[in-house]
């Protein structure tokens, strides 16, 4: 089973994403947060295997988090989500 955690700050987005992978065999959405500082505080308590990772959050660059996520669980796989060029 992969468990994937989500992260973006708009309600719909997140409610979508979570509709479609929930229909996906052998995936389970693990949770989901709308700010850097709450997908950090997640991976101290918690584990996934995939991050879907907003690059714009309201409280820190998605892309420094990514850079976070990378040192302390070099496993973990992430996507980068965005809607800019």
């Amino acid at each position: 089973m992969k468990r994937i955690f989500i992260v973006d700050d708009h309600p719909m987005v997140v409610e979508g994403m979570k509709a479609m992978l929930q229909q996906l065999p052998e995936t389970e959405v693990c949770g989901h947060a709308a700010s850097a500082s709450s997908c950090l505080a997640f991976f101290l308590r918690n584990e996934a295997d995939i991050v879907l990772l907003d690059i714009n959050l309201p409280d820190q660059s998605g892309i420094e988090v990514c850079r976070i996520l990378r040192k302390k669980y070099p496993s973990l796989k992430i996507i980068a989500l965005t809607n800019f060029d």
